[in-house]
Parts: structure tokens; sequence; C-alpha cells
């Protein structure tokens, strides 16, 4: 039994070291040829595996992940004033959350924050993840636009605190060019924070309705929906409905349960 998250290592290699894309394609060709069944975390990632692994359909089985549930809204002040001193948040921001890393679209949030603040934007831009690959360009991407003030890197967060985050943000932006299920969207949802992602097949399939999506190198696009998430009041309320209705929808009970069943097959197969 393996479970796979993604297969971004074939389909944007750039994302990672070589030593790291070699290791990762071979471990994930010889865990598709070795099981007897897959798990996939989404649709999508089932895709990709008969796609780049050839895996047929009928060997994998998909069970979605899910924010956990400390991820709600959170009422208390004491505690957000608190987490909010600690980080040396502004009043009003802009959160990212993930790995700082080619794939994750910062070059292209960091173009669309941008053009926002030379409209008269006041709020910042606070960015929740640690370092990972190539991102030092990020950070001289920063200075060239002049935004140096404007943005927050905060490195590793953990979850205690990143749930505070997500309920002092006004807006949770996710531009990813790929990804195999994205929880932090998920997670943001969860919160009630109102959610712009980017039209990659998962955020698609995961935020199903409950998000403004754009495509992910979209710079116009992807500025003019935080925009409107930030400033339309009516379209803030129905994505803060929309999105704790979706994120009520996948739970770990439920991908514990199908998890086993999965594993319940395998063995009973194997029995037979």
């Amino acid at each position: 039994m393996v479970t796979f998250h993604d297969v971004t290592f074939f389909l944007l290699p750039e994302r990672y070291p070589a030593l790291r894309r070699a290791y990762f394609r071979a471990a994930s060709r010889a865990g598709a040829r070795l099981c007897d069944v897959a798990i996939a975390v989404s649709n999508t990632v089932r895709a990709d595996l008969e796609r780049h692994l050839q895996m047929p359909v009928e060997r994998v089985r998909v069970v979605p992940l899910a924010a956990a549930p400390s991820y709600r809204p959170l009422d208390d002040a004491n505690i957000k004033a608190a987490v909010r001193v600690r980080y040396g948040l502004p009043d009003r921001f802009i959160l990212n959350v993930g790995a700082l890393e080619p794939g994750k679209n910062h070059a292209t949030l960091l173009r669309a924050f941008g053009r926002l603040k030379a409209q008269g934007l006041e709020a910042a831009l606070v960015i929740a993840g640690p370092p990972a690959w190539r991102y030092e360009l990020l950070l001289r991407q920063v200075d060239r636009l002049g935004l140096r003030d404007q943005v927050r890197f905060l490195d590793y967060v953990p979850a205690e605190d990143l749930l505070v985050l997500y309920n002092l943000a006004d807006l949770f932006v996710f531009p990813s060019l790929y990804e195999g299920f994205g929880l932090p969207p998920l997670e943001a949802m969860a919160c009630g924070l109102p959610v712009v992602a980017s039209t990659a097949p998962a955020l698609r399939e995961v935020l199903d309705g409950a998000a403004l999506l754009v495509h992910p190198l979209d710079v116009t696009a992807l500025a003019e929906a935080m925009g409107l998430a930030l400033g339309d009041e009516p379209l803030r309320s129905r994505l803060r409905e929309a999105g704790l209705e979706r994120a009520a929808l996948f739970s770990w009970e439920r991908t514990a349960r199908e998890t086993a069943a999965v594993y319940r097959e395998v063995v009973a197969g194997r029995g037979a």
C-alpha cells in the first residue's frame, strides 16, 4: 500500500534540487509498481498517477485529506492580540502559507500585491513558511518591487499560532502552480477566512466554488480578485459562508475511515 500526495517531481521538476527529484521519481515508480492498491489524496493525483506512472485507475482509491479540527473561527481577543504582538502584525494583512519554493508561485503573488499597493491598498502581505528552494530570489524580488516594508516573511509558524493568523488575516491568497490537495486554503476556509486561489486542478476540486479562482500566472486577474475579496463586503460574506460549509465536508475521521477500508480491501484480496 502506498499513499501518493502528489507527483510534482514529474510535473514541475524545477521545484526540486536534482538529487531530491531523482530520488522521488525512483521511489514513486517503485511504489507504483510494487503496491497492490494505491491511495491518492485527490482525483487530480489519481489522474496524474495514470499519466506519469502508468497506474490503472482501478488500482487507485481516492481518500481526501482535511483541515485539523483545531482550525475554526476564534473569538478570543486576548489570544489574537498576543499573536499579533508576537509577530509584529499590522492591523490589516493578506496571508499566504507555504514553503518558499518556486512551485508556490510567490513571485506572481508579489507582483499582484505590488499592483494593489500602487493603487493605494492599505494592507501588508504576510507569508508564513520556511525557506526551501531558491527562496533568495523572492527576497530580491521584494526589494526590486520596493515592498520591503510591506511584506513580512514569518518562516515556520507552529499550528497553534497559524490558527490565530488565519483568524487575524483579512484574506488568504494561494496562487500555487500545482497541488496534490491544497490543505492551507481549506484550513483558511475552516477559520472563516475568504480565499483567493489558483485554478490548479486539485484546488478547483477541493475548493469547489467556495473561493475566487484565477489562473496562477495572470498577475492582473490575481490583483483584481484580491482587490474584490478585500473590498466587496457582500462577496466577503459569501466567501466566508461558502468556505465554512465546504471545509465542513472534510474530516480526519472520514479520512481514517476510508483509509482503513482500503487496507481491509487489500488484506481481503491477499487472503482470497
